[in-house]
């Protein structure tokens, strides 16, 4: 129930921004277990199928295109933000295209309000936050500060900005950046197609994927990062 009553709660928050795919009703019903509640959600159709779906079946995206896709998810992700919302699990089965051509930011069943930050201050907060980093997010898109959580840092909006970055990489060179935990701690973020690779492109991408949580751009400065890109202009945190 606790984990339900959330997400309702946080997609409610979220739901007025136009790439937020909004929750049309829900209920909670009782089963023959007393411990058990089932719970059911109804959202809008979406016909397009997932972003994950459309890179797959096109095998790439012309940059001027992903660009746009991209635009819509940071400008859902900031308004999450501003409203005081951490997504968690942002990937690209979660953003979904309406009949309308509109990409839409979905499930939010991993959110958590942002004034709930998770300090890591404590053995039980660190292995609170262990657990819910390992049954709430996705692999391929935690940050270094959810893969190694013993850092201490605390567990911020950053997070869902990371998994931006990770989006728009799969986007743009059609695999992950990153192939174990260790490499997301330590290596640098390979570039495989470089030389093809609009080098504004790939200053907005080292900009999300920067493991200095301080140092890492905002949703909002993402939004306004790829809007310059999109009128031609340079990449500058």
């Amino acid at each position: 129930m606790h984990l339900v009553e959330r997400e309702t709660r946080s997609q409610g928050m979220a739901a007025e921004h136009p790439n937020v795919l909004g929750l049309v009703a829900h209920e909670c019903v009782s089963t023959a277990n007393a411990d058990v509640v089932q719970a059911r959600l109804l959202f809008p159709l979406c016909e397009g199928g997932t972003l994950a779906d459309f890179l797959k079946a096109e095998g790439g995206i012309p940059t001027d295109e992903m660009l746009r896709i991209f635009s819509q998810l940071a400008s859902a992700v900031a308004h999450c933000h501003a409203v005081g919302v951490i997504h968690r699990d942002i990937k690209l089965t979660n953003v979904y295209r309406d009949g309308e051509g509109r990409w839409l930011l979905a499930d939010f069943g991993s959110a958590l309000s942002s004034t709930a930050t998770i300090e890591l201050d404590t053995r039980e907060a660190l292995a609170l936050a262990r657990h819910e980093v390992e049954t709430l997010t996705t692999p391929e898109y935690r940050s270094p500060e959810q893969v190694s959580l013993e850092l201490r840092s605390k567990l911020t909006p950053a997070v869902d900005v990371w998994a931006l970055g990770v989006a728009l990489y799969q986007m743009t060179f059609n695999a992950n950046p990153f192939a174990t935990p260790l490499q997301t701690l330590s290596e640098r973020t390979p570039h495989p197609n470089e030389s093809s690779t609009p080098p504004r492109l790939i200053s907005l991408i080292e900009s999300l994927l920067n493991k200095d949580v301080p140092s890492r751009c905002t949703a909002a400065q993402a939004v306004q990062l790829v809007d310059s890109l999109q009128l031609g202009g340079n990449v500058r945190v």
